[in-house]
């Protein structure tokens, strides 16, 4: 339990001890803790201690406070009080009007409660001064506080028979309980104001609250609530006579609460019971309720219950005629009663209400100062508002006239800036095409007169691919730049389009089958020889396709579907998937601003109206999204021979990739590199660069990332930030977070170099942050370095060098490892006897293979198992060397080692001498 607390103490305590209202994760470990102990003095006043030497305020304060309501219901009013006003001292310390108000309530109540009523209204008259200044009217929970307060005021002065002022308080404070419908406030404001009524003989209306505030107590299933009412209704039936129905009631409250903690409502019930057998001249039964009730108020000092049963035993004593027992009893009565009822006790009570009074005479006239302030201020500041305005529609008049103007000008050099964007962008994108032309022809002729190798057939199909790839972004642009001419700068083909639209279809293979979507093309017609332009048809099914391959996951599928109209005078593309819808009034095709975002269906749109075609989607089909493009069938001859479509072969990457890989995983000392990608080509780019100088393991999500990292524990990981499933920096933190992975460095890759990219990265834990595209010379340049910072810190910082006597790592550089190495140092010592299968033991504690074990701790400290193990061992060895004359083969033993000579010579090599040697040195030192 002492280590709670110090835990307790070390997470909430310090220097920090102002409270921030709604702060509740700060502070609910410190409730929760001192109500689980609120019941143990022992470990309170433990926990005190150390709160005091923590410097934490909020825990002290809050001890204090259970500590005086634990005394409190043990009757133990004194060191309550004496606990409650550390309580409010330490509230004054934490500076927090709340626990202010709180505390001066819960003093005040604690005097109350011994009859100390001039004391307990100064606390009161206090608590009220303190919420006057704080002005916190509409904050629900101090204005509850000060709802306790008005009532603790209206019982002072209802105990000392000023009912008028007692009911002034009641109603106040019941107006606040009705406001936040405040159900136990109000029932106690009840029982409060029918007790006021009861003491000015308005038995009537006291019956009325009593009943009202009885039905409280019942909603509420408060057992001593609804006693006290029984009480309440008996004694009101006893002043009128009703013996009957007042014993009903009033043993009722008798035999529920006897027993319990609630001895007041109980000894009145006790009281009023003696009363009324003396009425009926049953004085024995009076006398038993009457002595009970004087053992009771005698043990716990109750001297306005001592008052009530000496009066009443006096005037039965005095019935039976024994004069002089009811005439001490008379007079024990009025010493009793003259302990709580002295006139000092209304007079200091007066003078708290005048102080009170004052105060708040004060603060009206400082009110009324600062208003009448205001108002000359706002006077002032009218005058100058009027000034400003005046000027400052002068100034929008001129303004405005100006703008008007340029508004004029901007919309004659509108239409020229527009044109010029335009022009420029067109005459880029032609410039563009110049190197990409020589590329593509050097590429086609590299391709025609090289010999193609089963090794080399990849690179050719990504260089291909690629390339055709940036020749269509540029002509992307250049649609995009000149859309109003661009049907008259394309050529027609004549071809069999039903072939190219399988082309293009099989472009998108490769992306499809990597991400494991189910891709399907049909066509109704075989053949279909049409003019057509090849570019357009490329733009509009590329981004059909692109758009759905980026929103389906694994097992979506997509179709394409080409078919022609009734009439044969359409032909019709239809591109549907399952992937994540778009909602219709997303993606208004009558709007095209309404759809930039989306990748080239703006392109796409306009391009199908240029071929006189029309654009449709459809996402309430069994809840597929659904393309359908129309276009015209047009057929003018055009000559086959000019202009000619070639359809390249597309290669299996995969097995290229596999193959590169196969042949370089053979060296054991070689870096492990897990590169997390979901994109083939880019897969096969990192191989070849990295396959010479490390082991490289590929995985195409960051779920099976995850898990092969755990499993393979690699040197570094290469992760793409744009991949399907997990989010990247998910996977990071959760690689980073694992006690298995947290050692290693992580690079990531990415489209974009913004500074929001290069937060959430650092964020997640990454070590490097690299833009695409992906340069080799650098990426290596990261890799080894960071492989080599690595080493430097691990060879610097091992952690096994910083082993204390004890065996506990004292490192604060990295946690995570730290805390893996203390784990399996304990595990070593747990078992440090077992010389046969101590490391595949800690493999199991630790939930990992002895193989990962291996890797984790080499990673860390530079060590494999059985090393760490054995140094370990010779520390606790060496420790027990230092503290105890043992024999030096016994201490052998405790550390494992059964062979004497073996543990002399590594002992030996270790520390520089031989056990013997070492034991006979002196070891004040240490």
């Amino acid at each position: 339990m002492y280590f709670l607390f110090a835990l307790a103490c070390t997470k909430n305590g310090g220097d920090d001890n102002t409270y921030i209202p709604g702060n509740t994760t700060k502070y609910s470990t410190i409730d929760s803790l001192v109500s689980s102990i609120s019941k143990d003095t022992v470990a309170m006043t433990n926990y005190l201690n150390l709160t005091k030497t923590s410097g934490d305020i909020y825990a002290e304060m809050k001890v204090y406070e259970k500590i005086g309501q634990y005394y409190m219901k043990n009757y133990s009013f004194l060191k309550a009080i004496e606990n409650h006003q550390k309580y409010l001292e330490t509230a004054y310390k934490f500076n927090d009007t709340t626990y202010i108000i709180k505390a001066l309530n819960r003093v005040a109540a604690d005097y109350n409660e011994i009859s100390a009523y001039n004391e307990s209204a100064e606390y009161y008259y206090n608590a009220l001064l303190v919420y006057n200044q704080y002005n916190s009217n509409g904050f629900k929970n101090i204005e509850l506080d000060k709802a306790s307060t008005l009532c603790g005021l209206g019982s002072v002065y209802l105990n000392l028979n000023q009912s008028d002022l007692a009911l002034v308080h009641f109603n106040e404070a019941l107006k606040i309980n009705l406001k936040y419908e405040n159900k136990e406030g109000q029932a106690v404001n009840y029982k409060k104001i029918g007790r006021a009524l009861e003491k000015v003989n308005d038995y009537d209306s006291a019956y009325y609250y009593y009943h009202k505030a009885l039905e409280y107590f019942i909603d509420l299933n408060s057992v001593s609530g609804m006693s006290a009412c029984f009480n309440r209704i008996g004694n009101l039936y006893l002043n009128t006579n009703n013996y009957e129905s007042a014993k009903v009631y009033l043993e009722s409250a008798y035999k529920t609460l006897q027993g319990t903690s609630d001895i007041k409502n109980w000894l009145d019930a006790c009281i009023s019971l003696g009363n009324i057998y003396s009425k009926l001249g049953e004085f024995s039964n009076a006398e038993f309720y009457l002595n009970e009730g004087l053992e009771y108020s005698m043990k716990l000092n109750f001297p306005e219950y001592l008052e009530r049963v000496y009066l009443l035993l006096s005037e039965i004593h005095k019935k039976e005629g024994k004069t002089s027992l009811a005439l001490e009893e008379l007079i024990l009565s009025d010493q009793y009663a003259a302990s709580f009822r002295e006139k000092k006790n209304v007079y200091r009570i007066m003078q708290s209400r005048l102080e009170y009074e004052k105060e708040l005479i004060e603060a009206e006239k400082v009110s009324l100062a600062e208003q009448h302030t205001i108002q000359e201020e706002k006077k002032q500041m009218t005058i100058n508002v009027s000034a400003i305005v005046i000027i400052l529609l002068i100034s929008l008049l001129f303004v405005l006239l100006q703008n008007h103007k340029l508004r004029i000008r901007r919309k004659e050099s509108l239409y020229q800036l527009e044109k010029e964007k335009s022009d420029f962008c067109l005459n880029v994108s032609q410039e563009f095409k110049t190197p990409v032309s020589i590329i593509i022809g050097l590429i086609d002729r590299l391709n025609t007169n090289t010999s193609k190798e089963q090794n080399n057939s990849a690179e050719w199909e990504i260089l291909n691919r690629q390339s055709e790839n940036l020749e269509l972004l540029i002509n992307e642009l250049s649609s995009i730049a000149n859309l109003q001419e661009y049907k008259s700068q394309k050529k027609m083909v004549y071809g069999n389009i039903v072939a190219y639209f399988q082309y293009l279809f099989e472009c998108y293979a490769v992306l499809a089958e990597n991400k494991k979507i189910d891709y399907l093309f049909l066509s109704s017609v075989k053949e279909l020889y049409i003019d057509y332009i090849p570019d357009y048809i490329q733009i509009i099914l590329s981004s059909l396709l692109g758009n759905a391959i980026g929103r389906c996951t694994e097992n979506d599928n997509i179709t394409v579907k080409i078919d022609l109209d009734k009439n044969k005078k359409h032909y019709l593309i239809e591109v549907s998937d399952t992937g994540n819808s778009i909602k219709i009034d997303e993606l208004n095709f009558k709007d095209t601003e309404q759809y930039k975002f989306h990748s080239g269906l703006s392109i796409t749109k306009n391009l199908v109206e240029k071929l006189n075609g029309k654009i449709d989607l459809n996402n309430e089909i069994d809840g597929k999204t659904i393309f359908n493009v129309r276009i015209p069938i047009i057929n003018i001859n055009v000559n086959q021979s000019h202009d000619s479509i070639s359809i390249h072969k597309s290669y299996n990457l995969k097995d290229s990739i596999e193959n590169n890989l196969s042949k370089k995983q053979d060296l054991k000392d070689k870096p492990i590199v897990l590169i997390i990608e979901d994109n083939r080509d880019m897969n096969y780019y990192l191989t070849t660069i990295l396959k010479d100088k490390y082991n490289v393991i590929i995985e195409a999500n960051s779920e099976k990332g995850i898990i092969t990292a755990k499993n393979k524990i690699p040197d570094i990981i290469v992760s793409d930030v744009s991949l399907p499933g997990m989010e990247c920096y998910r996977s990071c933190k959760e690689i980073k977070n694992s006690h298995i992975t947290s050692h290693i460095p992580i690079i990531l890759l990415t489209v974009s170099d913004s500074k929001e990219e290069r937060v959430k990265s650092i964020k997640s834990g990454a070590d490097a942050f690299l833009v695409k595209p992906v340069y080799e010379a650098e990426l290596t340049a990261v890799i080894d370095r960071l492989l080599s910072t690595r080493r430097q810190i691990k060879d610097k910082y091992s952690p096994i060098k910083q082993l204390n006597t004890q065996g506990v790592v004292n490192d604060k550089g990295n946690e995570a490892n730290i805390e893996f190495i203390n784990r399996v140092t304990d595990l070593i010592y747990k078992d440090i006897t077992n010389t046969e299968n101590i490391i595949d033991n800690i493999a199991s504690e630790v939930c990992l293979s002895p193989s990962q074990l291996n890797r984790k701790i080499k990673a860390i400290t530079g060590m494999t198992t059985s090393n760490f193990v054995l140094k370990t061992r010779l520390n606790r060895a060496k420790k027990l060397l230092t503290v105890t004359q043992k024999p030096i083969g016994d201490i052998a033993m405790e550390c494992g080692f059964n062979d004497f000579a073996y543990f002399s010579r590594s002992f030996k090599k270790e520390f520089g001498m031989t056990p013997t040697t070492f034991q006979r040195l002196p070891h004040s030192a240490n």
